[in-house]
């Protein structure tokens, strides 16, 4: 009997006998408060919890409505006393999440979590995502110390906001880069040689736009820099206001050698004309090995009679330099988003087909609401005359 019993290990002696790796993955998936709670079972799962390589923070769980400000002094506690231990046994977090609801946490406290710890005291962190609003703002502008990041992404809500005096970008093993935010006074220490992916979405304030250099010819908010880090890119995303701060606060577009594909515009009415026409040409040129190239909302550049009007000089250009940037380029795949078949995306589809001479695929995503609108656009567009063999497709906009 006794050696029965022996042979049949119980349910806590099985869980036992996995191996650290997998127990840290199964904690891994739920709430790191929940995984916390295992910790009083033994050293052994105590120790655990210093090693799961993901943490889930969320103050909804610690949420009680008759003692809401006592479990918002439980949760800051739990955080603290949880991040700290990692910190004194340098043990590396992959991924962090926070969760914290407006008015739960003071904002000093969260910044001093990001910044001070996340940022600083995790080596192995490869992905990170910071998203301020009006209320939250963690990010002082600077990322470094960070040679495992391989994901970044910060998004302000606000394009109100005071630009950031100075934004750094000690990266050099990050691969992908989302970025939105007012332009900062200056860049530097910009380290992104890595980059293989960026979208960039800029505000400029009007200050920015109208500012002139100082007495010892500085300009705050000047783009060029960051854009000459960014240049190794294989695959760029440019928002319109990304075009505006590269158009008023560009000195230069870098040539980006190792571009392949190329995304202008929003999906959303934005953005200005002539500055998508006048970048468009200097873009395409100093892209030599570009493959693709999507304009998002083709009907948001050709406003009716715009063409004949000239605010400022600055922003005249011919029609001549956008058809010889064509005519040059290599791109082989055109996308095209949010087509509505005016006349005036008619007339620029037929640039774009009588140009691109290695054009081989257009994919038009369209807005028609039947049959028979979509058959009058696709006809429109495959009667023009075409300087390559290339295949066109049509595809109902999803979105």
């Amino acid at each position: 009997m006794e050696a029965t019993k022996k042979a049949k290990p119980s349910c806590g002696d099985a869980i036992s006998n996995l191996p650290d790796d997998l127990l840290c993955r199964i904690l891994s998936s739920l709430s790191t408060k929940e995984a916390a709670l295992t910790s009083v079972l033994s050293k052994r799962w105590s120790n655990l919890l210093l090693s799961i390589p993901i943490f889930d923070f969320d103050d909804t769980v610690f949420l009680n409505p008759q003692k809401g400000r006592r479990k918002n002094v439980f949760f800051k506690a739990f955080v603290d006393r949880l991040l700290s231990l990692r910190v004194e046994t340098s043990s590396p977090v992959q991924r962090v999440s926070l969760k914290c609801r407006q008015g739960g946490v003071a904002p000093d406290c969260i910044t001093k979590w990001i910044l001070t710890t996340i940022l600083l005291a995790f080596p192995s962190l490869q992905s990170l995502r910071i998203h301020e609003s009006n209320e939250w703002k963690f990010w002082n502008g600077s990322a470094s110390s960070t040679r495992t990041l391989k994901s970044l992404v910060y998004r302000r809500d606000s394009d109100c906001c005071a630009p950031k005096p100075c934004v750094s970008f000690d990266t050099p093993s990050l691969v992908y880069l989302e970025y939105t935010d007012v332009v900062a006074d200056k860049y530097e220490n910009l380290k992104l040689d890595s980059l293989v992916e960026a979208k960039i979405d800029f505000n400029l304030t009007a200050f920015q736009i109208m500012r002139k250099p100082n007495s010892s010819g500085f300009v705050s908010g000047d783009v060029t820099t960051f854009f000459k880090a960014i240049r190794n890119v294989k695959i760029l995303c440019l928002s319109p206001d990304a075009l505006e701060a590269l158009y008023y606060r560009g000195k230069m577009i870098p040539v980006f050698n190792n571009l392949r594909s190329l995304s202008l515009g929003s999906d959303k009415p934005h953005g200005s004309t002539f500055i998508f026409w006048k970048l468009l040409p200097s873009m395409l040129n100093n892209s030599p090995n570009l493959e693709t190239l999507i304009i998002k909302g083709l009907v948001h550049y050709v406003a009716k009679g715009w063409e004949d009007l000239r605010p400022i000089s600055r922003l005249c250009f011919s029609w001549d330099d956008v058809s010889a940037s064509f005519s040059s380029s290599a791109v082989e795949v055109l996308e095209i988003t949010r087509y509505k078949g005016t006349c005036q995306e008619v007339n620029k589809m037929k640039h774009f087909l009588g140009k691109l001479s290695r054009l081989q695929m257009v994919k038009v995503h369209h807005k028609a609401v039947n049959d028979e609108e979509k058959s009058r656009l696709m006809k429109d567009v495959l009667l023009l005359p075409k300087a390559s063999k290339c295949k066109i497709q049509f595809m109902k906009e999803t979105v």
